[in-house]
């Protein structure tokens, strides 16, 4: 069967082939799709239909990109919360270690800024500066147990800190200060009493968060001369008072302005004065790097002195503020370079030592 032509008025038609090349994504380095020419009408119908493919895909890409960071953000939001969550345990876990640490070590401070520092001359510059000291020290470092020698009843102590004093004649005391929120005082309470201008303080506390950890607390101002008769007959005091807390614990910690140099009794040598160190017992001792007495004769003596016989570990705590007010303790702070009353001479006032015992 002949095949059938259209008719033409300018003469017989004959398709010629041309190609349209159409890319389908610009720059995307396909090869563009080669199709025969069609009327305007097709044309322009097969171009809408490639720019609207076009446009789906350029629509899905973009879905698909809008999908991938959402993916990404939302695995960053899960990252960080579960590192706000690893945080917040390790806060608190900071926290019980906080309190577990504070159940297994103390912090002790001795200190005697010594008499003349709460005359009435004396007593808005020395005096009034030195309560504050005390309560900074106190706070600031969250002490245990401190002695403070020849303080006056005028001075209270700061919230949560309780204080009791014993005498020892001309004008001498022994204060010791404990944390009340963390220790109780049990029995048997003791009159340390040696007269002489010496005081003497012995207390037994009991931990309120650790209930088997008990420990008597000496505070001491020791007569001078080590080995005197007056030294000899003030620790036969000490020792006797001592035996009264022994049924309830035999853990002692020593705060004392000993009134003796390193070189003349070491604090291992004290304890065994005070019968504290059973034979061939070694317990933790503090290395002093810096001398506490005094301001009249150029802080060149060792005298005060923290001693335990237990714990691991005794170490010395070097307060900043007081240490540049001292000037790396090499001298008086400047509130208490006084004199003695009517006395060209300075006074006697000692450096604090403050100190962490691991137990």
């Amino acid at each position: 069967m002949a095949s059938i032509r259209p008719p033409s008025r300018w003469g017989a038609w004959e398709p010629q082939p041309r190609e349209l090349r159409i890319q389908i994504m610009p720059g995307s380095g396909s090869e563009s799709e080669v199709v025969e020419d069609l009327p305007d009408m097709r044309r322009t119908r097969w171009r809408l239909a490639v720019l609207l493919t076009s446009l789906t895909v350029l629509a899905l890409g973009t879905a698909y990109i809008a999908a991938s960071s959402s993916q990404t953000m939302h695995s960053h939001i899960t990252k960080s919360t579960e590192l706000h969550k690893e945080h917040s345990k390790q806060v608190r876990g900071h926290k019980a270690n906080t309190s577990a640490h504070n159940s297994t070590a103390l912090t002790m401070l001795q200190f005697n800024p010594h008499w003349e520092c709460f005359i009435p001359a004396n007593m808005e510059t020395c005096g009034r500066n030195v309560f504050g000291l005390i309560d900074r020290l106190l706070q600031n470092h969250s002490t245990d147990f401190a002695n403070i020698i020849e303080l006056p009843s005028s001075y209270r102590p700061p919230k949560g800190w309780q204080m009791a004093c014993r005498k020892g004649g001309g004008g001498d005391t022994a204060c010791i200060l404990w944390r009340s929120l963390v220790w109780e005082v049990v029995q048997p309470h003791t009159e340390c009493w040696w007269g002489n201008g010496r005081a003497c303080n012995i207390m037994t506390f009991q931990n309120a968060r650790v209930s088997d950890l008990k420990v008597t607390v000496l505070g001491a101002h020791f007569p001078h001369g080590a080995g005197s008769g007056f030294y000899q007959d003030f620790v036969g005091t000490l020792r006797w008072n001592l035996k009264k807390s022994k049924n309830t614990t035999d853990k002692v910690i020593l705060l004392a302005d000993s009134n003796a140099g390193l070189h003349e009794k070491s604090d291992v040598g004290i304890l065994e004065d005070l019968a504290l160190l059973p034979p061939h017992t070694r317990v933790p001792t503090l290395w002093y790097d810096y001398r506490t007495c005094c301001y009249n004769i150029g802080f060149r003596a060792f005298f005060d002195r923290v001693a335990a016989n237990f714990g691991k570990k005794l170490d010395l705590i070097r307060d900043d503020e007081y240490r540049s007010l001292s000037g790396d303790f090499r001298h008086a702070p400047p509130f208490a370079q006084v004199n003695f009353p009517n006395s060209n001479a300075l006074g006697a006032f000692h450096h604090p030592i403050l100190t962490h015992l691991v137990l």
